[in-house]
């Protein structure tokens, strides 16, 4: 069975010439102004499907990203405070107000073991560390930091718990004193086939700090401008729907916001007590490994730095709140259940189209690249936080980044039912296709509930499919389930599954007890991250198989409409 994308490609194309006009305009970069929401999903799905594909030699893709990575880098030395004109000296002044008012002292502590107190290991590896868990982050890895000053601040905020400095003093005696070093590391991850994403890890403790003046930002961008995080990425979406449909609201994506924030911009624009505050916590200079090069950071941080997504956030909600100011315009917050008319997540932007033009000259001031291909302001597309609107209609594509396993044709089988659904789009030639890869790796179909992840079996509605009942009524089936990988701590013994750590992995018997006091390890094993799980099959019982609550916040789901995309892409 041919499994080469190239192939399932081909049945994209088939299904999309069903779709009335595409055949004739497919040879067109983009769809005609005065397109359907259904011809223009078409090309959505067309332009979308190989651009993520994951290479087998990604040597090209990372050179790409390491290029645009120094080329922003050097942008960033050469931020001058050069005002064109007397309206950016008036927005630019409006900037630095709102930064003022947002950092109140009285928000923000100027001592820093308040921050490394609030701090948090995170999700991710570490310069230093054996694994991604806490345990092997801090208790079985050599530390790593900045300073002298940072492990100082960590020791001073574990000082009032005694089984915390035991786990410490054990730590020292396998792993010795932390490393010091003031540079992060640069890695490569999947973005798109012709270019890396650029991520920077940072060394252990750093992260900590980092994370922990994040937490006071967060908190400060919730009581300041109603942004709370948590939330915030649905209430863009649905701004973003209100503007493709009225043309009310621009979007406005930048280019590697990650790594722009020009560290003269901040050290001109920020209350000088929070810059050194954030200095503090940011790595000076970045190791590229590949090439043995050390380069010194002209960005404030980048990509990977635990307090720059929060930042952007920050920094971007003052541009907006400075042009609405500089308009005469009345700002909107998006507190509680209230949409603003404004909205900022991270580099997702969006504001009132007639604002929209001074808001991209102010970005492009403060040493930012408005990514003109993909900021909207007039038209009927919008995007923002994952989805692309048009008209009203949300036409976002999908994606193919691999096609290894079993489990990932049915995750694409489960996201193109679900543009089905939303588009009306029936794409039963390549669900087809997929079908038969999947027996083809010698995998199995199961049928599953919505709810399930997208690897566990197709979703299908119940009145698609009739599983069978256990005593009490409930629905049995089977799913795939990934294989637990990590490790188990049986009466102070670690033992591996499925995972081998590179170096040495000790035990601490005092950070072990850390690990259960904070769900780290539960009922005695602690699992990792893994890229490349392997799956097993397992029975699963639930008693409600079309649950209401999923896709209830999606205006464009509908379980009838869902139902019938589903049936005609197996069976049609």
């Amino acid at each position: 069975m041919e499994s080469h994308p190239v192939a399932l490609y081909q049945s994209i194309q088939t299904d999309l010439c069903q779709v009335e006009g595409y055949e004739s305009l497919k040879s067109l970069s983009s769809p005609p102004p005065d397109s359907s929401p259904t011809l223009a999903a078409a090309f959505s799905l067309r332009d979308s499907f190989l651009k993520k594909l994951r290479v087998t030699n990604s040597e090209k893709a990372d050179t790409a990203c390491l290029l645009n990575f120094l080329t922003i880098n050097s942008r960033c030395k050469d931020w001058r405070c050069d005002i064109p004109s007397s309206k950016v000296e008036t927005l630019y002044g409006l900037f630095k107000e709102n930064l003022y008012r947002f950092f109140d002292p009285s928000c923000f502590p100027d001592d820093l073991l308040s921050y490394m107190e609030a701090g948090r290991t995170g999700p991710g590896v570490t310069t230093s560390s054996l694994c991604t868990d806490l345990y092997s982050k801090l208790f079985s890895s050599t530390l790593s930091c900045k300073s002298d000053l940072i492990y100082d601040l960590y020791k001073r905020s574990n000082s009032s718990q005694p089984l915390w400095e035991q786990a410490e003093s054990h730590r020292i005696l396998t792993h010795g004193l932390p490393i010091i070093s003031d540079a992060n590391r640069l890695s490569f991850v999947p973005k798109y086939t012709s270019i890396s994403r650029s991520i920077c890890i940072e060394p252990t403790l750093n992260m900590i700090f980092q994370l922990g003046i994040s937490s006071y930002i967060e908190r400060r961008l919730n009581s300041f401008f109603g942004i709370d995080i948590r939330h915030q990425p649905e209430k863009n979406r649905i701004l973003c729907r209100k503007g493709s449909r009225s043309g009310l609201f621009s979007t406005i994506d930048l280019s590697s916001a990650s790594d722009s924030i020009s560290l003269l911009m901040v050290r001109d624009s920020f209350p000088r007590f929070m810059t050194s505050i954030l200095e503090a916590a940011r790595s000076v200079q970045c190791q590229i490994p590949t090439y043995g090069l050390c380069i010194p950071l002209n960005m404030l941080s980048t990509m990977g730095n635990g307090y720059t997504f929060s930042l952007q956030t920050c920094i971007f909600a003052c541009v907006v709140k400075a042009v609405y100011s500089f308009r005469g315009m009345s700002v909107t917050y998006p507190r509680n259940e209230e949409y603003g008319n404004f909205a900022v997540f991270g580099d997702d932007i969006i504001v009132e189209t007639e604002a929209d033009r001074d808001v991209r000259e102010l970005l492009e001031f403060l040493g930012f690249t408005i990514n003109k291909d993909k900021s909207f302001s007039i038209g009927p597309f919008r995007e923002s936080c994952g989805v692309d609107y048009y008209s009203g209609v949300n036409i976002r594509g999908v994606y193919l980044k691999t096609l290894t396993s079993a489990q990932d044709c049915i995750s694409l089988i489960n996201e193109l039912n679900l543009f089905s659904t939303r588009t009306g789009i029936r794409l039963s030639c390549t669900v087809s296709h997929l079908m038969r890869l999947i027996k083809s790796k010698g995998g199995k179909l199961f049928y599953v509930p919505l709810s399930s992840p997208s690897f566990a079996g197709v979703r299908v509605p119940l009145s698609f499919w009739g599983p069978k009942l256990d005593r009490n009524g409930s629905y049995l089936y089977k799913v795939y389930e990934p294989k637990r990988v990590g490790y188990s701590v049986l009466e102070g013994e670690i033992k591996f599954r499925r995972y081998k750590p590179r170096n040495i992995f000790s035990v601490n018997p005092f950070g072990l007890e850390l690990g259960f006091l904070a769900g780290a390890i539960r009922d005695g094993f602690c699992g990792v991250r893994h890229d490349n799980p392997q799956f097993s099959i397992k029975e699963k019982v639930t008693p409600c198989w079309d649950d209401v609550s999923v896709h209830s916040s999606d205006e464009w789901f509908d379980w009838r409409r869902f139902g019938n995309a589903t049936y005609l892409n197996l069976f049609g």
